[in-house]
């Protein structure tokens, strides 16, 4: 089992939903859409709200849409939350960019021109290495 499984077992409620057939299934058909460096983050997050939630008697908890990598940065996207839950989002999206998003690790974090990747010194030097990258780094 990975461990985004292990996440969404942990917290079934709030990551996945039951569909017409009574099955559950991950809240998007694409599960998480960002590398494992993020992952903790995530779940941390993930544990924010559901406290938020318990602490409110705020139920059913908000929906999940989509996590995901855009533009170099998590994206978390919710249906009815409460000013206090899209706090919480928007400082771990701010959070990710200095979060390598490969391997966690905080250690240099730069970002590629273009297409926009949020990687350590260490990841991005392999990126480089590997694909011959040349579009510039900020």
């Amino acid at each position: 089992m990975d461990k985004w499984q292990e996440i969404v077992e942990r917290h079934d409620y709030f990551l996945s939903r039951e569909n017409l057939e009574g099955s559950r299934y991950c809240y998007s058909l694409f599960g998480i859409e960002c590398g494992k460096g993020w992952y903790d983050m995530i779940e941390n997050l993930v544990c924010q709200i559901e406290q938020h939630c318990m602490d409110r008697d705020i139920f059913p908890m908000p929906e999940v849409h989509q996590i995901k990598e855009k533009f170099g940065a998590l994206r978390f996207y919710i249906e009815a939350g409460d000013d206090e839950i899209y706090r919480f989002i928007d400082l771990a999206e701010k959070k990710s960019w200095k979060v390598c998003e490969l391997c966690g690790s905080t250690d240099g974090v730069k970002h590629t021109a273009g297409w926009i990747m949020t990687r350590c010194k260490k990841c991005m030097d392999e990126y480089i290495d590997k694909v011959g990258y040349t579009g510039g780094v900020y």
